[in-house]
């Protein structure tokens, strides 16, 4: 993905609208009117870590290594529970 905010159907992911970073509102208010349409749509914009990534001058390969990193990090996070839930029977909780 570049700097650029693509607005993308969900079911084919065609690319319905795209627009610089810094139109992001635009987009957003693009994916408004498709959704209002009974289009059902998803926005893909780059993150802060994802574009200064970029701005260093990582090319498409460095990119989606460091996507699947991240990936992988979260998936890492996500089998683990999160530590700061507490369920009904913690004792943290009083009944």
């Amino acid at each position: 993905m570049s700097n650029r905010v693509k607005v993308i159907e969900v079911m084919s992911e065609t690319t319905l609208f795209e627009c610089p970073i810094e139109d992001i509102e635009i987009a957003y208010q693009k994916a408004r009117e498709y959704e209002e349409m009974g289009i059902d749509v998803e926005i893909k914009a780059p993150g802060i870590a994802e574009t200064l990534v970029r701005s260093l001058g990582a090319n498409t390969e460095e990119i989606a290594e460091y996507q699947k990193s991240m990936n992988d990090e979260i998936e890492a996070h996500e089998d683990l529970g999160c530590a700061i839930c507490l369920d009904d029977h913690s004792p943290m909780i009083k009944q």
